[in-house]
């Protein structure tokens, strides 16, 4: 229903609900007042219709605008979206959680700027060091580090699908295709299932299990 047809369906309203508090109408007595409370009342009404229209209309292009850059997030094969946080109003965007480096932090931030609707972008994802190093020898490849990324994501997407873990507590982390597993689960029963989850797929060559049991 568009906003003239809202205005069409109150109008009756206001006057029906004007004349049912004006007994003075039907004897032909102050119908100059009448007209003007009438006047007063579907101005009010109008207002308050149209308010609530630009509201709806607002919700829906925040909705909008918002799906597009999660899945432009999602979709990117060097950022982890389930570690970002984003809120939309009007053309502004918020960008919160944690990125690994800061040119994942500025890429984050140049694709919210690219996503049409979007004029502004408050960036607070903090950048988290990774927690295992690596000897400068085993440096990944641009090749691999894709790969890699690849990997968490799926592995993630599998863990979140599975009614018997706690998906959403568990972080997954690939490097040359030998993933950690960092986060809190509620048995030792379920940390083995995650890590047979993980160890199903043919492109993990080993795994890291460092879920801790919560007691």
């Amino acid at each position: 229903m568009n906003f003239k047809t809202i205005n069409r369906c109150v109008l009756s309203a206001a006057i029906a609900g004007t004349l049912a508090f004006s007994p003075n109408v039907l004897a032909g007595e102050h119908a100059e007042s009448v007209d003007e409370k009438v006047g007063e009342n579907w101005q009010k009404i109008q207002e308050g219709s149209k308010r609530h229209w630009d509201n709806t209309q607002a919700a829906f292009e925040n909705g909008w605008v918002l799906g597009k850059l999660e899945t432009a997030l999602a979709m990117n094969e060097y950022l982890n979206p389930f570690k970002i946080d984003t809120e939309v109003k009007g053309n502004h965007a918020t960008l919160n959680g944690t990125v690994d480096s800061e040119t994942k932090r500025e890429l984050a931030e140049n694709l919210a700027l690219g996503i049409s609707g979007i004029a502004e972008v408050t960036n607070n994802l903090t950048v988290e060091q990774r927690a295992v190093s690596r000897d400068n020898s085993e440096e990944r490849d641009f090749e691999q580090y894709v790969e890699d990324v690849g990997l968490s994501a799926s592995i993630k997407s599998e863990l979140l699908a599975s009614p018997n873990v706690s998906g959403v507590n568990i972080d997954v982390d690939t490097y040359q295709s030998e993933v950690t597993l960092t986060g809190k689960v509620k048995s030792k029963e379920e940390k083995e299932l995650v890590e047979k989850i993980v160890a199903k797929r043919d492109d993990v060559k080993d795994i890291n299990n460092r879920l801790d049991i919560q007691s």
